[in-house]
């Protein structure tokens, strides 16, 4: 059980690193509350079937001063949804507007 505690602090010590960095993360996990398998991001992803996460997101992570822009189809198609930094559980990516295991590209916008 401590392995795992430590194993999550040093995951998010690496995410504020990243943040800090390079102005921004995004971390996609595939269970609610940023449980299970997860993938992040500095840039962004034109298709998440490369990384095997494409339609799989239940909630997400934003690390930084950056926006993100999510999309429910490969390559940027389709209407944004646009968030900034927060935790976003499955409840609220529905209440903006993103179902769960919709996402299927991201991109920082600024």
């Amino acid at each position: 059980m401590k392995e795992v505690q430590n194993e999550e602090l040093f995951q998010e010590l690496d995410n504020e690193v990243a943040a800090s960095c390079s102005g921004g993360v995004v971390s996609l996990y595939e269970h609610d509350r940023f449980q299970g398998p997860s993938l992040s991001f500095r840039n962004g992803a034109t298709d998440l079937r490369n990384w095997n996460f494409n339609d799989k997101t239940s909630s997400l992570r934003i690390v930084g001063n950056e926006e993100w822009a999510f999309y429910r189809e490969p390559a940027f198609r389709g209407t944004p949804v646009i968030l900034g930094r927060g935790n976003y559980t499955a409840t609220r990516l529905q209440q903006l507007g993103l179902p769960n295991d919709s996402i299927s590209s991201i991109r920082r916008t600024r």
